[in-house]
């Protein structure tokens, strides 16, 4: 029996009779777009999961300041979102992609050792210059110069690499330990 079940009317349904057929449809359907197209289908991915969670954020942060009032609109930051899912886009999901496969070649075990292995490039390979070109491409966006970019991307590193190491590398044991291939950018764009 499962584990994982949703009350539907007076009898319990387990919960993969109550999305049966279209969840796993989605499922292959994801799964099977991500493996003939992976840049695009990541890439998108990554797009849409920030673009949404950025929506999501800025309504908490106007909870947070307007505590009772509804979130307005109007004075959701469009540009926002814009520049983090443009980034997502073009930058973060083709650049993760195309790494994820690199790194699947260089350590094509599964092991435990080498799952702890891909964390440890992954943080230290991948982390550094991926963040660092975060923040040159929102300074940018926001209409600073390079120069200003390559400042903030100093100045932010090494606090958020403090912040990112612990956190990111105990997800990243679970990313390449258990997950499937198609869904290691979509999990780590959430």
């Amino acid at each position: 029996r499962s584990s994982c079940v949703i009350k539907l009317g007076r009898r319990a349904q387990p919960l993969f009779m109550v999305f049966g057929h279209v969840g796993r449809s989605a499922v292959r359907l994801y799964e099977n777009a991500s493996r003939r197209q992976p840049l695009l289908v990541q890439s998108s991915t990554a797009c849409t999961v920030a673009a949404v969670g950025d929506v999501l954020m800025q309504a908490v942060e106007r909870g947070r300041q307007r505590e009772a009032q509804a979130f307005e609109v109007d004075r959701y930051d469009l540009t926002r979102t814009a520049r983090l899912a443009l980034f997502r886009l073009t930058i973060f999901g083709p650049g993760y992609s195309v790494w994820l496969r690199v790194l699947d070649r260089a350590v094509p075990q599964s092991s435990q050792r080498a799952v702890v292995l891909k964390v440890v490039l992954d943080q230290l390979v991948w982390t550094p210059p991926s963040l660092c070109c975060f923040y040159i491409w929102m300074a940018t966006t926001e209409g600073h110069s390079l120069r200003d970019g390559i400042h903030r991307s100093r100045e932010m590193l090494w606090p958020t690499l403090q912040v990112n190491w612990p956190f990111w590398g105990a997800v990243q044991l679970f990313t390449f330990g258990l997950l499937p291939k198609p869904w290691r950018v979509a999990w780590i764009s959430v």
